[in-house]
Order: C-alpha cells, then sequence, then structure tokens
C-alpha cells in the first residue's frame, strides 16, 4: 500500500466519523438559560465564542453551531440588561447618597461633636419644640457610652447593601410601621440601626442645595445587645409629635348633702286676685 492509499483512507475514516455535539456549544446554552444570574450571560458569550471557532476548526468532525449561536446571542442580552441594571442601580445609589446619607452623616457627626444646631436642623417644627438640648445631649451620652463614636453612613451600594445584612435582626420590632426609615450605621464598636421617625402629616420637601429635607420628629439607634436610645424619651423610641399633655386632674366631686339637713321650703305659689 503506497503512500496515497494511506492519505485515502485517513481522509474516508475522518467522514465516515460520527459527528458529535461540542461541548462548550452545550455549556453556551446552558449558561445563557440560567441567566437571571448576574454572570452567566458573559460565560454564555464566552463558551459560545469559542464553540463557533472549535466547530470551524473540526472539518465537520463536531456540530452544535446552533446551540452555540443561541446560547451567544442570549448571553450578551442579558449580559447588556444587567450592565444596565447596575449603572442605574449605581446613578439611584449615587442621588441617595448627595440628598440623603451624606447630610445625615454630617448631622450625626456634628451630634457628635455637641452641635445641636445641625441636628435640630433635621427636625420638623414640632419635634424641636418638644426636644430640649438637654435630650439631645442625654442622647449623645447614651449611645457613645454603648457604641462609641459615630463613623458614618455607608455611601458605597456594595458597602450599604452588606451593612443592612448586618442590622437585618434588629429590624424585627419595626414590622408594620409605615413611617419608619431604618438606615444601616458605623460605629467605633460596631454597626448599629438609625432609625429615623417620620412625621406622617407632612411632606418631604427639596432644600436649595437640592437636597430632600424629609419630616423627621425622633431619631432612635438599636443596638446588637438589643438597647434602644432615643432622642425623644417621651416618645417611647418610636412615637412621633410632641409629648401628650399630662392627664388633667379630676374635678374635685361636690359634697352630698347632709342626710338631716332641712328640705329647702318651696316657694309661695302667686296670689290670686281674689284673694286681695
Amino acid at each position: 500500500m503506497n503512500a496515497n492509499n494511506l492519505d485515502v483512507e485517513s481522509f474516508d475514516s475522518e467522514i465516515a466519523a460520527p459527528q458529535r455535539t461540542s461541548i462548550l456549544a452545550i455549556l453556551s446554552l446552558v449558561c445563557s438559560l440560567i441567566c437571571l444570574i448576574p454572570g452567566t450571560g458573559v460565560l454564555a458569550a464566552i463558551f459560545g465564542i469559542s464553540a463557533l471557532i472549535g466547530i470551524k476548526g473540526s472539518r465537520g468532525r463536531v456540530g452544535g453551531t446552533g446551540l452555540a449561536i443561541a446560547g451567544l446571542i442570549v448571553g450578551l442580552l442579558f449580559t447588556m440588561i444587567w450592565v444596565g441594571l447596575a449603572i442605574g442601580a449605581t446613578k439611584m445609589m449615587q442621588g441617595f447618597t448627595s440628598q440623603f446619607t451624606g447630610p445625615m452623616n454630617q448631622s450625626i457627626v456634628a451630634l457628635d461633636t455637641g452641635d445641636a444646631s445641625r441636628v435640630r436642623g433635621m427636625l420638623t417644627p414640632e419635634a424641636n419644640a418638644a426636644i430640649t438640648d438637654q435630650h439631645i445631649n442625654d442622647f449623645r451620652a447614651a449611645y457613645q457610652a454603648e457604641l462609641g463614636s459615630f463613623k458614618g453612613v455607608p455611601t458605597d451600594m456594595i458597602e450599604f447593601f452588606s451593612a443592612y445584612g448586618t442590622v437585618a435582626p434588629m429590624m424585627q420590632n419595626l414590622q408594620g410601621r409605615q413611617n419608619l426609615m431604618p438606615v444601616p450605621g458605623n460605629f467605633d464598636k460596631g454597626a448599629a440601626l438609625l432609625v429615623l421617625v417620620m412625621d406622617n402629616t407632612r411632606q418631604p420637601t427639596q432644600g436649595p442645595d437640592g437636597n430632600i429635607n424629609f419630616p423627621i420628629s425622633n431619631i432612635v439607634i438599636y443596638t446588637a445587645s438589643g438597647k434602644k436610645f432615643s432622642i425623644a424619651p417621651f416618645a417611647d423610641g418610636l412615637n412621633s409629635g410632641a409629648p401628650s399633655d399630662p392627664a388633667l386632674p379630676p374635678p374635685p366631686e361636690t359634697p352630698a348633702a347632709p342626710a338631716d339637713a332641712p328640705a329647702e321650703k318651696p316657694a309661695d305659689p302667686p296670689a290670686k286676685p281674689s284673694d286681695k
């Protein structure tokens, strides 16, 4: 048998071999079907491109072009969707940070340094009228004794939601309340939950600097040990508004007439004309 015959037999054996499906094409399709998980769309696109390159170079021995193309298209589509969601979430977090957490950070930091005026700038007029400077000072002394100084509210999106996972057990006492805004806060001795109590009778306003001013009537801090500190202790930690007026003393009872007191004499009837 000469060399030419060997080449013909080798070529014939390649043609006769059954075609197999590309493993990369199958992986691309599988990843595209679970693209609801972030990152799998990128894998589907990578596997799909690799499968197409391998299929083209196999000279017909490997198939699965349709699977690879389907996985590539779906993977790219979901990747663009996830990128768009990430960009939107980042912009939303930046807006939330600039309009809310930034001013709140400044206010609580000012509270740590004893600047009560900035804290009062967060509160509603009714709360300012009811809360004294002594309430604010006592509030600061109490939470600092337990937690240390305030380090700030997380401003990075990943750090912010990660901090929520830390304070999640502290939020069980807040279920069913519609006027509360829980925010994670970092302190020297660990994380805590800052709860802003809103006045439902007022609407948020936008200040001249573009920041949103929320109608806050109370600030409460929950610790991991289960302690609670409120800037308005009279509000029982979560009730908004000014303290209720003390109950008025009951009116004095009218003393009963003595049993042996003579009954009053009825008035004489008017005189008749005939009696004159």
